[in-house]
């Protein structure tokens, strides 16, 4: 008996915050989490992360350095997850052309840093998150090609 006069009722509810009965009261549901409502915030935020995304790409064209780039793929990685929870309606479709496009410059970008960088003078670090974003868009292979090609213009490295 002494075990259960040390139980503490208030301190086993911290613990356990749900109910300890079953009820047959409705949950509530926030219409702004499941339906059209959450596709509407979606679309906004897609359209948000797009423009964000164009513009970063837009300023830093001439002259793009790795901070950029990690900034770009973090947005390319957000648009791709929010594509993807989107139902596919006609809307999402409009989109589709736009965002194909931002892959393709995305790529590009990516592609001629990675062009660009002389491997001996560049901080091992940077080597190595150029490789680590090819690899997170799952695009090893483009780099490998790359690399091949940057050694077949200069044997010497």
């Amino acid at each position: 008996m002494a075990a259960l006069d040390d139980f503490d009722l208030d301190e086993e509810e911290e613990q356990f915050p749900y109910p300890r009965r079953i009820t047959r009261e409705a949950p509530e549901i926030n219409l702004l989490t499941y339906g059209p409502q959450r596709h509407a915030q979606q679309m906004i935020l897609l359209d948000s992360f797009i423009s964000k995304f164009e513009l970063l790409l837009n300023q830093n064209k001439s002259s793009i350095q790795i901070e950029v780039i990690k900034q770009l793929t973090s947005l390319y990685l957000t648009i791709h997850q929010l594509v993807t929870t989107l139902p596919v309606y006609q809307f999402i479709n409009n989109h589709l052309d736009q965002i194909n496009i931002l892959r393709i410059e995305f790529q590009a970008v990516i592609d001629e840093y990675l062009r660009g960088i002389q491997i001996e003078d560049t901080p091992y670090k940077d080597v190595v998150d150029i490789l680590g974003i090819y690899s997170i868009i799952g695009d090893e292979a483009r780099a490998v090609e790359i690399l091949k090609e940057k050694s077949a213009k200069n044997p010497e490295n």
